[in-house]
């Protein structure tokens, strides 16, 4: 009888290191994971920015030459083809390779099909302390004391809708943009939505 207690002692121990021995390497795997999936993650996220600047940077150099020639500095935001709107989406899709929709095509970086998001384009008139959405509506930035807001609900059309607060400061009239991507993590890691902003200040001057 003493035998078969030092037994399943013996087995009862040996379970329990296995047990703490499995849960150690699934912590282990988790880690290495997460360790391999974060630099990832910033890597997007910093070539986003750059090609988002770039987007931003480009509607900034829409002036309206004629209501500037007449005294009047203005972002061109009516001129089709050229206005501030039309420069911002021409070279995100075309840094990003997306196409009318803003969908990835097949050459981008990101995964087929996926959707990049554009949550706002405003203009922000520092002078009279405006915010215009360009892409026409409302808008939800608000600007006070040389700083911009916006409130965001990212995944609107889901359970689990997620809000986010966006701040820039600005030092004059300005191009702000906010943009939503996904990050597909590694194996068992879920998307994790992108929240990526840029603001460009206008330099209203003749070329």
């Amino acid at each position: 009888m003493s035998k078969l207690k030092e037994f399943l002692q013996n087995e009862n121990g040996s379970a329990s290191i296995m047990v703490i021995s499995l849960i150690a390497l699934i912590l282990c795997i988790s880690l290495m994971v997460v360790a391999v999936d974060y630099p990832m993650m910033v890597t997007k996220v910093k070539r986003i920015k750059h090609q988002l600047n770039s987007a931003v940077h480009a509607a900034s150099l829409s002036i309206n030459e004629q209501r500037l020639a007449d005294g009047f500095l203005e972002l061109d935001t009516t001129t089709a083809g050229i206005n501030a709107k039309d420069m911002f989406f021409k070279y995100l899709r075309l840094s990003m390779r997306l196409d009318t929709t803003n969908k990835a095509l097949s050459e981008s970086y990101l995964p087929t099909g996926d959707d990049v998001i554009v949550h706002e384009l405003v203009y922000v008139d520092t002078s009279n302390g405006l915010v215009k959405n360009l892409k026409g509506g409302s808008t939800t930035c608000s600007y006070i004391a040389g700083k911009v807001t916006c409130n965001l609900v990212l995944n609107s059309s889901t359970p689990k809708p997620i809000t986010r607060k966006v701040d820039e400061i600005v030092v004059g009239p300005s191009v702000v943009a906010v943009i939503q991507a996904y990050h597909k993590g590694i194996g068992l890691l879920g998307s994790e939505p992108l929240v990526i902003s840029a603001v460009q200040e206008v330099e209203f001057r003749k070329k």
